[in-house]
């Protein structure tokens, strides 16, 4: 897309998506090399990914693992999956696990919580 700034007009490529990435960065490379000012969105994130170092976002089983990057608060995650069923294990090390939220009900006033 075209974006508009102070210093003028760019280009915008955006392919943070899984089947769009190639194709992305192909845009990316032929725009810059034609001399046109242009701007690759998530551009880090993509290195990641063609250098197979990308976090990716593991969903817990029931959520379709799509726009979930609120899951992951305070970093930068742009794909998401489920557990496969088959080789679990295998791809248990290379997890980072957040810590788990466990709810509570507040207390009312006066009353304290039993420990």
């Amino acid at each position: 897309m075209v974006f508009h700034s102070e210093s003028g007009y760019s280009l915008y490529v955006a392919g943070s998506s899984e089947g769009r990435t190639v194709e992305a960065v192909k845009f990316y490379l032929a725009i810059h090399h034609a001399g046109y000012p242009v701007y690759m969105d998530d551009a880090g994130q993509l290195v990641d990914r063609f250098r197979e170092t990308e976090k990716i976002g593991i969903m817990p089983e029931g959520v379709i693992p799509r726009y979930c990057s609120t899951w992951f608060p305070g970093e930068k995650v742009i794909d998401f999956m489920n557990l496969p069923f088959e080789r679990t294990d295998e791809m248990l090390p290379y997890c980072v696990w957040q810590p788990l939220f466990h709810p509570a009900l507040l207390e009312r006033e006066g009353e304290q919580q039993d420990g």
